[in-house]
């Protein structure tokens, strides 16, 4: 596939949908023949948006479906699984910060440690319960590995009466999506300073030989302090990991639209590697410049 071609109709698509206009996808396909596998594929995947956290407040860890664009994941069937309430093993649930149709971010209270901490919990169902589960778990041992203070922390992954959750750092902060065109975004050595944060904990993730994959502003924290954080490893995937850990098939879509790169929109996961995170940085420098 060209992407050449590719990109810019997809670009004027998502253009279109934007403005709130009704694509005829077929009509699309009727007038690019060469394109029409390519965009009923991409078409296919819009109706897979699954957000992770919507509406969440300006206080998170995991920034999932702010404003900048959602994240293409594989379909998930509504769940029955037991979202946690009150005590959860040794954690207290205080109060849930967002919730969507994948799972919930809570903010809850570490009873051992006495700390404030946030559980990502996802929802799992039917026959694709099992590699969601496995794609959950991979999250949390490739943020895991990660050490770096441009990085949230995660404290813990773990079961609690056979529903899983991560562990990880609250965050004081908000997404850097409501920053974007805002007058505290308007000095371009603020920029550049922030883009240089993004930058390292991205190189520190590289070396652990960790991808991101689904890198945009509303998956990066503006903490209090000023200091920018990258959060939700969910698309996360080791570098030229086996088979076992692999589980995003050739042709699947996964990442935000406006932030993926070439590869990516063409579903090609063999060739998803840095420069992958590096083009979505690219285009967070071009929306904040």
């Amino acid at each position: 596939m060209d992407s050449g071609r590719l990109n810019p109709v997809l670009a004027e698509y998502l253009r279109r949908r934007e403005r709130g206009e009704a694509v005829d996808v077929e009509s699309l396909c009727q007038a690019h023949p060469e394109l029409a596998d390519a965009l009923r594929s991409y078409a296919a995947g819009e109706g897979l948006v699954e957000v992770l956290a919507g509406d969440l407040e300006p206080s998170m860890v995991d920034s999932g479906a702010a404003r900048n664009g959602e994240t293409l994941r594989p379909a998930a069937a509504q769940s029955t699984d037991r979202q946690p309430s009150g005590q959860f093993g040794k954690y207290k649930i205080i109060r849930t910060l967002g919730e969507g149709a994948m799972g919930a971010i809570y903010l809850a209270r570490d009873t051992n440690l006495d700390r404030d901490v946030a559980l990502k919990v996802p929802k799992f169902k039917g026959i694709e319960g099992p590699e969601f589960r496995q794609r959950f778990a991979r999250e949390a041992r490739a943020a895991a590995r990660l050490d770096h203070p441009g990085i949230c922390r995660v404290y813990d992954a773990d079961e609690v009466d056979g529903t899983p959750f991560i562990c990880m750092a609250y965050l004081d902060g908000q997404p850097l999506s409501r920053f974007v065109g805002t007058p505290e975004f308007q000095d371009q050595r603020r920029v550049a300073e922030v883009i240089c944060e993004i930058a390292s904990a991205l190189a520190h993730a590289h070396e652990q030989r960790v991808l991101h994959r689904d890198l945009k502003p509303g998956n990066v924290m503006m903490l209090s302090n000023g200091a920018a954080c990258v959060t939700d490893f969910g698309l996360a995937r080791h570098i030229n990991a086996g088979e076992e850990s692999r589980l995003t098939h050739e042709g699947t879509i996964l990442g935000t639209p406006a932030y993926m790169s070439p590869e990516q929109i063409e579903g090609h996961s063999e060739r998803i590697g840095p420069a992958t995170d590096i083009y979505a940085l690219g285009v967070i420098l071009y929306e904040l410049c």
